[in-house]
């Protein structure tokens, strides 16, 4: 029997009933880590302790001044934190149902 390779998927379906809240709380909660926690606290507090001269992190230098970089940082930080809370919103509207592993029968 002659199969066309076109019409045969490559990866079995998974099976229905899949939570997509999960998926949702773990992507929110991460950029609200990433976006509240290193884009703005961190940022503000590095530029906060730094001294007259600056501090050295790694392979750059912090200034007490906030220049363009770190507006930007803090910008995307804040964006990344809106988009979190939106994942949190709208994984609240989700079904609840038991947490299940991909092609894990249910």
């Amino acid at each position: 029997m002659t199969v066309d390779p076109s019409e045969a998927p490559a990866v079995a379906p998974e099976p229905e009933g899949g939570r997509e809240r999960l998926g949702l709380r773990i992507a929110g909660s991460l950029l609200l880590v990433i976006g509240l926690g290193f884009g703005v606290l961190a940022n503000l507090y590095l530029h906060s302790v730094a001294g007259a001269s600056g501090t050295s992190f790694g392979p750059w230098t912090i200034t007490p001044t906030i220049g363009p970089y770190a507006w930007a940082t803090v910008g995307f930080g804040l964006f990344a934190t809106l988009i979190g809370i939106g994942l949190w919103w709208v994984s609240r509207r989700q079904p609840k149902g038991p947490i299940g592993l991909p092609g894990a029968s249910f």
